[in-house]
């Protein structure tokens, strides 16, 4: 079975991919302005005013999943054990209780 984190992390990986578009796009752009093809530019241009919000507006969602599945998640867990062990610490001097934590 794929794990989650996977999931999540795919997306982002194939979000941030579509940058090649723009590295396209601007490749062509280039290329119109240099052989003075200014319809052309002029379209490409438009072209990539369009795409970019879409492609930013893709990676941000993307990037917020994979955070919160990723990031706040394990960040979690990790409170919720360190809170739990705390509630399992028997009443201890604290070099007595540091060893104990550290033994696992």
């Amino acid at each position: 079975m794929i794990s989650k984190h996977w999931v999540v992390m795919n997306k982002l990986e194939e979000s941030f991919s579509n940058i090649t578009t723009i590295s396209f796009m601007l490749e062509e752009l280039n290329e119109a302005m240099d052989n003075n093809r200014i319809d052309a530019a002029h379209d490409i241009a438009h072209a990539l005013n369009a795409f970019l919000p879409v492609y930013t507006d893709n990676w941000d969602r993307n990037f917020k999943k994979a955070w919160d599945q990723v990031v706040k998640e394990n960040v979690t867990e990790a409170l919720k054990e360190a809170l739990e062990s705390q509630k399992e610490c028997p009443p201890c001097d604290t070099l007595a209780c540091a060893d104990h934590l550290t033994d696992e």
